[in-house]
């Protein structure tokens, strides 16, 4: 593997097999280090959205598709356990691929995200296309501002080694269900263990649990095969519990790459035991930082393992 510095001051690397790696914009914010990075070999050509490390997004450049599971898990098992909703919150922009994607089905979808250049980003390197408004405001503020109710929420808010706190807690849930039809669905993305590193996440889910009366997990990596640690979808609904049809994700846009064992993880559910240690977290009370940072220093282990230096570092 090797460096070199474009004419045009793009960072270029190369990895052993070939794949050219390159650093094609940069740019540094209030909130973070924002990245866009390009991956190319023979006819393949891969872009994705990084942000103080870690990638937030990713697109097959010649599809314009999404080649992350985790946003297409979040895109589906929210709008499969109510397949009429029709308008949705997007919380946390990243590349916009949640966003375009829902509003190419027909969802009006608005976006809040606390970064104003995330939208520039997104917009011009990933031809992000939501059909709503982009409003720039820290999530809470503009949840607590609006009067506007929604049949879906999607929240990701997920950026580098912090998951913003105040995002998860009770009263934070309380707003969201407020703002959410009495049908609506909230569905969340996280960086999640189920293994020993499991308090934070398991806490999560107790502390929606004060406040929807159904939540299911779905594990975007295997269980079944001793993986404990990756994106983890969270479904959290009122009324009864509902099933969903799988058959439903034949219609649905999803990359070759991922749609050949999709319906796989639609199956496999987590059900955190009902002894698992966990806490409601709370305004007054919610340490996520302080017993979130194993599982951020074991991700970062495996982002440095596997990613090209110059995409890391300056």
């Amino acid at each position: 593997m090797f460096f070199i510095a474009s004419p045009q001051g793009e960072k270029i690397s190369y990895r052993p097999d070939g794949t050219k790696v390159t650093v094609i914009h940069e740019r540094e914010t209030f909130y973070g280090t924002i990245k866009v990075v390009d991956y190319e070999y023979q006819q393949n050509h891969f872009r994705d959205l990084v942000i103080d490390g870690l990638v937030q997004g990713g697109i097959d450049v010649n599809r314009q598709q999404s080649i992350n599971r985790f946003s297409y898990l979040l895109e589906a098992l929210t709008t499969l356990h109510y397949p009429e909703g029709r308008n949705a919150l997007v919380i946390g922009n990243g590349a916009g691929l949640i966003p375009t994607w829902l509003s190419k089905r027909g969802i009006h979808t608005d976006v809040v995200d606390i970064d104003p250049d995330v939208f520039a980003v997104a917009q011009e390197y990933f031809n992000e296309q939501a059909s709503g408004e982009l409003h720039v405001a820290d999530a809470r503020y503009y949840l607590s501002q609006t009067d506007q109710r929604y049949d879906y929420m999607m929240l990701d808010v997920f950026n580098g080694d912090l998951t913003p706190s105040h995002i998860m807690t009770l009263q934070t849930f309380e707003l969201i269900k407020q703002r959410l039809t009495p049908q609506g669905v909230l569905g969340i993305n996280l960086i999640a263990s189920i293994g020993e590193q499991s308090f934070i996440t398991a806490s999560v889910i107790k502390t929606l649990s004060q406040v929807f009366d159904n939540i299911v997990a779905y594990p975007g990596f295997k269980p079944q095969s001793g993986q404990q640690l990756g994106n983890l979808e969270v479904i959290a609904y009122n009324g009864p519990s509902r099933t969903i049809d799988i058959s439903q994700i034949e219609s649905m846009e999803i990359h070759p790459w991922i749609r050949h064992d999709f319906a796989d993880y639609l199956h496999t559910p987590f059900q955190f035991p009902e002894n698992s240690q966990a806490l409601v977290l709370t305004d007054e009370y919610s340490p996520v930082e302080f017993f979130d940072a194993p599982l951020r220093e074991e991700v970062r282990r495996t982002i440095v393992a596997n990613t090209n230096w110059q995409v890391l570092v300056d």
